[in-house]
């Protein structure tokens, strides 16, 4: 059984893929495979072992995660949606699996990847005729459980357990239809992943009530007869001990554990995770966390069941620092997955040998664009520092692009003119760098180039060239911890809602991924009041504009209190009026323009100070001083210190509207810079930046907003951009 704090609440997830992992309520579906006879086992040890998974191609994974339930009997639980995302990014990053095979269902998904029955059953089935017979099929299911006549059941979103034992087989799943489905794909390679409880789901039940000889055969697979080949069976605790799970944390421990030991907590001095270190791992970590946070009388022990596997040679995943296995050959590895690792291993390095290095083994690799344009920064930095390599830790990227010794940005994306060919100006601006205390460490000048549009009555557009590039969207996983802990660090005390919310927002960041843009132009400044009202005047394209929205006022203030709607329709007109396609930034082009070619929490650096940004200055970030909070929004470039492609305020001010409708991650997310407008909730529009009145961890460049398009607020404003091939 899962538990919250104290008070332990039961779920199981089911993972069947030659690793069965099952995290178990109550009592844990222990599958009898250890009571097997010593002449099953000598059977089984006389072939000979797999030692690696099937290539990248072949392998497969069914996700889900059941959270909330329909019926009002049947308890919710907190963290079972997270540990299946957080599951499938581990397959994808850092176990090989490719991204389009791995599918999750969860309660916080779209009605098409809900957890009901019918979409739990349709692709058990489909996957019938995908898996191939020498492939790898990992199925996990994180939920309620519940045994009934004999017969184990999980329950998806929509199951029903009033007691109606015919209702309940037309709602739940049988246990031996997962397990018989999954033998009918053929597939040679299992593991199953189980986190459920098995006690009475609407709580009432709070004895161990033991697994039943019948419902542990139901998960069985005969390695002796060849039913399979291989499978593993990784358990949450053991038999008579809980699985536990804090609200604050939204996942059982077993699955913090899990992931991080694919990523390469549990990898040996080779830097591999085997089959038998990640097994290891779990069992030495969980019991001592769950330990160390609720206590020595809280017991938890994960337990392992593995056959057909040379368990201490078969490589999962490979660790970020894996320099001197990128020569050679890691069996089971996807070469992918290494280079991944390699490129994580180095993207924060100030030593350019590093990029070369990363250049020399992957010319074509998937970052090489971005391997590039550091090693261009660092060298123009160490020219400017008068030949000094390396800046300092944590400065792979200066606050300024290449243009800090002269060049200009616009120049390596090829461009000489803007839309229709109007011509393109050049121009200085000043950035500056801070430490984690937000005090000053550097200032430079960096140069970029821009079009102008002229609005009339004196009143012009800027427009700023972008390069094309290559970078890291969102959060690493290993800092969702850290921004969930600034986010609640103004919660108040005992407000609960509030940490719910804080963690759900730092979860949104995640995964972590890379995206190529195209050279775009995006506004010098966020549109001002005057800029709204010589538009306002244009002609209507879809919807009226009120020329005189804003709670501030001033000609060069932001315009704010506009909707997404609002934004849109000024596109529309400005887009009419020039013959050039105007609109709103993607998200993926907003935080590469954010970012300014950085990779710290901010643009400039790894905090802000009030010198740079407009935010609430009693609710600073990281433990840096508190500064003065001016409650309202300041003229655009009045802070005078743009990022490294030229731009102002984009942190905080006021939160700019994106064309993206609201996803609650980034799985699924386009990773060509456009907008992420399928799916989602199509009634809410992402937001980008923060607002005066916000502390600064939502100001980070990383940091995301959503509100409903049709919103106003004195904290919603916005700016333009335009594609370099209109």
């Amino acid at each position: 059984m899962r538990a919250i704090a104290s008070r332990p609440t039961g779920r199981m997830p089911i993972l069947l893929a030659a690793i069965c992992l099952a995290a178990m309520s109550c009592v844990p579906l222990l599958l009898k495979i250890t009571a097997q006879t010593d002449r099953h086992r000598e059977l089984v040890q006389s072939r000979a072992e797999i030692r690696k998974w099937p290539e990248k191609a072949k392998r497969w994974a069914l996700v889900i995660g059941v959270d909330q339930y329909q019926d009002s009997q049947i308890s919710k639980l907190e963290g079972a949606a997270n540990d299946a995302k957080s599951l499938a990014d581990a397959l994808v990053r850092s176990a090989g699996f490719p991204e389009d095979q791995v599918t999750v269902l969860a309660s916080d998904q779209p009605f098409e990847r809900r957890p009901i029955r019918g979409n739990i059953l349709q692709r058990l089935s489909n996957l019938r005729g995908l898996v191939p017979e020498d492939g790898l099929l990992l199925v996990s299911f994180a939920g309620h459980g519940i045994e009934r006549g004999g017969r184990g059941f999980l329950c998806p979103e929509d199951a029903r357990i009033n007691g109606d034992m015919a209702l309940l087989e037309a709602t739940a799943i049988p246990v031996e239809t997962v397990r018989e489905w999954i033998r009918l794909t053929g597939v040679k390679q299992v593991v199953i992943i189980l986190d459920a409880c098995r006690n009475d789901p609407s709580g009432r039940g709070e004895g161990e009530n033991r697994l039943t000889e019948s419902y542990a055969r139901q998960f069985n697979f005969d390695v002796r007869n060849r039913e399979v080949n291989a499978f593993a069976t990784f358990y949450a605790t053991n038999v008579g001990h809980v699985a536990y799970e804090y609200k604050e944390k939204k996942q059982g421990y077993f699955t913090w554990a899990l992931v991080d030991g694919i990523k390469g907590a549990a990898a040996n001095d080779r830097g591999e995770v085997t089959l038998a270190g990640l097994k290891k791992y779990l069992e030495d970590t969980v019991p001592k966390r769950v330990a160390m946070d609720l206590g020595q009388e809280k017991k938890q022990r994960p337990s392992a069941a593995i056959e057909g596997y040379k368990a201490d040679e078969l490589v999962i995943s490979v660790t970020e620092r894996v320099l001197s296995l990128v020569g050679g050959t890691t069996a089971g590895v996807d070469p992918k997955a290494i280079e991944l690792s390699f490129w994580q291993s180095i993207q924060n390095s100030t030593d350019t040998n590093d990029f070369k290095e990363y250049l020399r083994k992957y010319p074509d690799g998937q970052f090489a664009g971005l391997a590039r344009n550091r090693l261009e920064r660092l060298t123009a930095a160490a020219r400017s520092d008068g030949g000094v390599p390396n800046p300092g830790p944590g400065t792979s990227v200066v606050s300024a692009p290449s243009s800090v010794n002269g060049s200009n940005s616009a120049t390596t994306a090829g461009l000489t003119t803007g839309p229709g060919g109007i011509p393109l100006r050049a121009y200085e601006f000043d950035t500056v760098k801070v430490d984690s205390r937000g005090s000053v460490v550097d200032r430079r000048k960096g140069q970029a180039r821009y079009f102008v549009e002229d609005l009339g009555g004196r009143v012009t557009l800027e427009m700023v060239a972008v390069p094309a590039g290559q970078f890291l969207m969102g959060t690493a996983d290993a800092e969702v911890d850290h921004i969930t802990r600034e986010y609640q660090r103004y919660c108040g005390d005992g407000d609960e809602d509030c940490r719910k919310w804080a963690a759900t927002r730092a979860m949104s960041e995640i995964p972590q991924h890379s995206v190529t843009l195209k050279s775009f132009y995006i506004g010098k400044f966020e549109v001002t009041q005057a800029q709204w009202r010589a538009v306002a005047v244009l002609p209507k394209v879809d919807r009226e504009l009120n020329a005189n929205p804003s709670a501030f006022r001033g000609d060069e203030l932001p315009v704010e209190q506009v909707s997404w709607s609002d934004a849109v329709e000024f596109c529309a007109r400005l887009s009419r009026k020039f013959g050039i396609t105007f609109r709103l930034p993607s998200e993926d082009e907003w935080e590469y323009a954010c970012r300014g070619g950085t990779v710290t929490p901010f643009a400039s650096g790894e905090n802000l100070s009030p010198d740079l940004a407009n935010y609430n200055g009693g609710r600073p970030y990281s433990g840096s001083p508190q500064g003065p909070s001016l409650l309202g929004t300041v003229a655009v470039g009045s802070l005078r210190s743009a990022n490294g492609f030229g731009l102002y305020e984009m942190h905080g001010n006021v939160w700019e509207w994106c064309m993206d409708t609201w996803h609650a991650n980034y799985h699924g997310a386009p990773a060509d810079g456009s907008a992420w407008v399928t799916g989602g909730d199509e009634a809410t529009r992402v937001l980008r930046g923060g607002c005066f009145i916000n502390d600064v961890a939502a100001l980070r460049s990383a940091s995301r907003g959503t509100g409903p398009l049709n919103a106003r607020s004195r904290c919603f404003g916005f700016r333009v951009v335009v594609a370099a091939t209109n």
